[in-house]
């Protein structure tokens, strides 16, 4: 297992061969000060990785643990109505978030491959 980069904290994340999965148990890294968000993989994710290429998974994963770091990257408004849905792209899959700025945690709630 690696350690989360930038002082993030995840939760249920483990990133084996290129892939983020989440487990029942609870993988938390150290959190450090200046951390933007608390990042949790939700339960459907683990199975939605697994229809992304491995490589474009990677990259996905990379992306959503850099913008929970940093604050930033390629991310839109899911809805209209609710500025707390987000969606961040990369070259062949998207993912879904949910941000709580009042509890400071990053929900990864689907992830799904896109056409390039």
């Amino acid at each position: 297992m690696r350690r989360a980069r930038a002082g993030i904290r995840q939760k249920n994340c483990l990133h084996a061969s290129s892939r983020c999965s989440t487990t029942p148990a609870s993988n938390v890294a150290e959190e450090k000060p200046g951390a933007v968000w608390t990042l949790v993989w939700g339960p459907v994710t683990n199975r939605d990785v697994l229809h992304i290429p491995w490589r474009t998974a990677g990259r996905l994963c990379a992306a959503v643990i850099r913008h929970a770091a940093l604050g930033g990257g390629p991310v839109t408004r899911a809805s209209h109505g609710d500025p707390r849905q987000l969606k961040l792209k990369v070259s062949g899959a998207t993912a879904l978030l949910n941000a709580d700025p009042d509890t400071g945690v990053l929900l990864v709630t689907r992830m799904f491959p896109t056409r390039p």
